[in-house]
């Protein structure tokens, strides 16, 4: 009926996945709109449809109850195209039980000719029955205005807002390294649905995390729980197509990424595919081993230490791009080292963030190019005048040089990992900009 597709015109993004199969959304996504009527906070649910759903049923229906209850109005979508049908009636009973203000909107009514169509949808037993079209955007304002009139108590007024923006914490991860219970035993409450069944979570799904109080000042954090991440190569198409894709942009919009291994199997070419996905976005990571919970079980306390720090030597090997990283070790299912992860995050965004005066920073890359230079080769003799950082998150040092190609990647990852220990970038990705000095031309 398209629900999916009337939320993401009417938040104006493509949050929600979109396709032809029935019953593609599981968890409730969450989106902001401010418009002329007021500011929404918009909830899209999956479909109460059990024989759809198959599995999932029973989490689905509980997610849609859960935003039931948190929602001042209710958005029952029909289709005009299939007319009245059973299934809409019998969730018509169950909204009324709730006593919530109930607004129907009959999508794919694209032009007045449709009207007509809306009206048996007048017998479920509200006023406002709104022919309406994600396609065209018919009738949207008409709806947004009803939404605002049945909003008992609501307010125009913005929101208080902390001293700065929510901090995006991205988790990541393969299929079924135990994101979802991770994410809910942070929340502490069963937000995302969880299964064994690989691919449950399709969408990329904000959660807020309650601010804590006494800290109202603080900038509060945005967990974003992601689908289950794949090689590209075995993502090409259809839904897998458009999951990857969410995963992969939440990780773009992050502020901090927590990568989330399987503590109880070895690192995989998936792991290390997503380790490459982190790296192309520079961002600050958490490098979290989940289920240790199970892992402590199998070693005995007194092995317990030398087993953490073999573990940290075996994720460092196999994802050496993310030697600096802090490796948390953590358990969704008993909540075992969650909430450490919103100190690291805040921690590395901090250190994202640091900015060295010009003539510190020069010291230290004047230190380390005495202590080594590239390799010669040629009669043109490597040469490296000045640096400046020029941005942060992530740091940016632009390095000056009279040839940027004799500055290879070995001495590259030397001179980052030089100035992660002396300067205030310790655990976080470092962006080095190798650009040619113009020299002065030779007198003739």
């Amino acid at each position: 009926m398209g629900k999916s597709s009337l939320f993401n015109v009417l938040v104006g993004r493509r949050l929600s996945i979109v396709h032809d199969i029935a019953g593609v959304t599981r968890d409730r996504v969450n989106g902001s709109a401010r418009w002329s009527e007021g500011t929404f906070e918009l909830i899209d649910t999956g479909g109460l449809d059990d024989a759809v759903q198959g599995e999932f049923s029973g989490g689905v229906n509980a997610q849609v109850e859960a935003a039931v209850g948190e929602s001042d109005v209710v958005c029952l979508v029909v289709d005009a195209r299939e007319g009245r049908m059973p299934d809409d009636e019998r969730i018509a009973r169950d909204l009324r039980k709730t006593g919530k203000p109930v607004v129907v909107a009959v999508n794919k009514a694209d032009g007045p000719e449709w009207d007509g169509d809306a009206t048996p949808f007048t017998a479920l037993g509200w006023d406002e029955t709104i022919p309406v079209s994600a396609t065209t955007g018919r009738n949207l304002a008409r709806l947004r205005a009803a939404w605002r009139s049945l909003a008992k108590g609501a307010s125009d007024a913005p929101a208080p807002r902390t001293k700065e923006r929510a901090i995006r914490l991205a988790v990541v991860g393969k299929r079924n390294a135990g994101k979802s219970t991770w994410v809910n035993a942070l929340l502490g409450r069963e937000r995302m649905i969880v299964s064994a069944i690989p691919g449950t979570t399709r969408d990329a799904v904000e959660c807020p995390l309650p601010v804590v109080a006494g800290k109202e000042g603080e900038a509060g954090v945005l967990l974003v729980d992601t689908p289950g991440l794949r090689r590209r190569s075995s993502a090409s198409k259809g839904l897998d197509f458009f999951s990857q894709r969410r995963g992969e942009r939440a990780i773009e919009d992050a502020d901090v990424v927590l990568l989330l291994l399987d503590g109880m199997t070895e690192i995989s070419q998936v792991d290390k595919a997503i380790e490459q996905e982190v790296l192309r976005s520079w961002k600050p990571v958490i490098v979290g081993v989940n289920k240790w919970d199970l892992v402590r079980k199998q070693v005995s306390r007194r092995r317990l230490a030398q087993t953490v720090q073999e573990f940290q030597g075996y994720v460092q090997a196999k994802l050496p791009g993310l030697a600096r990283a802090p490796v948390l070790f953590t358990a969704g299912l008993t909540a075992y080292q969650v909430n450490e992860a919103i100190a690291l995050a805040r921690t590395l965004l901090e250190q994202s963030r640091q900015r060295v005066p010009t003539s510190l920073l020069n010291r230290w890359v004047g230190e380390f190019w005495t202590r080594g230079k590239p390799s010669t080769k040629g009669a043109k003799r490597p040469n490296l005048y000045f640096a400046a950082q020029t941005s942060v998150t992530p740091p940016t040092i632009r390095v000056s040089v009279n040839d940027p190609a004799r500055f290879g990647p070995s001495y590259e990852r030397r001179l980052i990992h030089y100035l992660a220990d002396a300067g205030p970038w310790k655990q976080v990705p470092i962006k080095i900009v190798w650009v040619r000095k113009n020299e002065p031309k030779k007198r003739r």
